[in-house]
């Protein structure tokens, strides 16, 4: 997506104009019954205007929460949530308007490709599709797809002044399974495109609506707002649970004196764990300063024999052994004032 496309939140708004125009293409059903879904609504202009003229119940998702706001006014129900993520009534619409995010999704893969394959499926059969993507992102896959899965199909480019923008193009067609081969839908989806003159009234393309349901019982989000999420967190978060605090916060330590004489091991595992570095000894007449430090060093073992069964009988080996011992070194530095203050004494343990 560009960056204009990505400051507006992919928010391309269908042209007021055009939609006017798209409407000289489109017959309400003779029963004047159906539901129209806009998954991608934005301030539900578009979406508002071509149900109110079809005499259809409007439906929209959007994720930014002051078109959502705006598009409650206008539009019959509408989700504050990703189109995408919505729970929405398969098979039942009348119309699906689709004006999705221009962007690429990584793998050779387009936003565009995947908001069609997945809208499809809550359009009825012969339910009309209206979609809106850039010229150059009617590609043969996407072209395969759409004349696989739908009929009567017509391609439009917006009027040269609109145009001109974004390059912007509008498919018609009615949603069924095609009779045609791979190898006719492949041939098809080579062929360029011949482009009609979108509300000419010279072009033969008239779609009467079938009728349909108006309303959907399956129209619904678990989808959450990034934002409505982190204050939620902030507010209710695990962080304020008392519990966690006690876990995660300890009492401060207190140095104590040992049951037993400390060993040499013991020494080693606190002068490791960095126990003694900085720590202070006052007696009653002097005062010391005490880091500690380990090092690795390896010491060779007598050697020893032993016996191996082989092919040949009994062997004997000699097998040398080395253990791996922590040497541990204190030194201390003597704060006592007086002629012996900053006397250093390394202790080799």
């Amino acid at each position: 997506m560009h960056i204009e496309g990505r400051a507006r939140a992919g928010f391309y708004p269908l042209p007021p104009r055009v939609t006017d125009l798209i409407l000289k293409h489109i017959q309400p059903s003779p029963a004047g019954t159906g539901a129209l879904l806009d998954a991608c609504c934005g301030e539900g202009v578009a979406a508002s205007t071509i149900a109110r003229h079809l005499k259809l119940t409007s439906y929209g998702c959007e994720i930014h929460k002051r078109r959502v706001e705006a598009s409650a006014h206008i539009l019959d129900r509408t989700l504050c949530s990703d189109g995408l993520s919505a729970r929405i009534q398969r098979e039942h619409f009348t119309v699906c308007l689709l004006n999705p995010p221009y962007d690429s999704e990584g793998y050779h893969t387009r936003s565009e490709d995947i908001w069609l394959h997945h809208m499809t499926g809550t359009l009825k059969v012969n339910g009309l599709l209206i979609l809106v993507i850039q010229e150059e992102q009617c590609s043969f896959k996407l072209k395969q797809y759409l004349f696989a899965h739908f009929r009567r199909l017509h391609f439009f480019r917006f009027p040269e002044e609109e145009y001109e923008r974004f390059n912007q193009i509008i498919v018609l067609g009615t949603r069924g399974q095609t009779s045609k081969t791979r190898y006719e839908i492949d041939r098809l989806a080579g062929t360029s495109i011949q482009w009609d003159e979108l509300g000419s009234p010279d072009t033969e393309t008239t779609i009467t609506l079938p009728a349909g349901a108006t309303t959907a019982d399956v129209f619904y989000s678990d989808w959450i707002d990034p934002e409505d999420q982190l204050r939620e967190v902030r507010e209710h978060g695990i962080w304020h649970d008392p519990a966690v605090h006690n876990a995660l916060h300890f009492p401060a330590q207190q140095l104590c004196t040992p049951l037993m004489p400390v060993r040499k091991g013991h020494l080693v595992r606190m002068i490791a764990a960095g126990l003694l570095n900085n720590s202070l000894i006052t007696t009653d007449t002097r005062r010391w300063a005490i880091k500690g430090s380990t090092t690795k060093t390896k010491a060779k073992l007598p050697s020893i024999e032993e016996e191996y069964e082989t092919d040949k009988g009994l062997e004997t080996r000699e097998v040398e052994r080395t253990i791996e011992r922590f040497k541990p070194v204190v030194e201390a530095w003597d704060l006592t004032a007086g002629s012996t203050f900053g006397d250093h004494i390394v202790i080799d343990c």
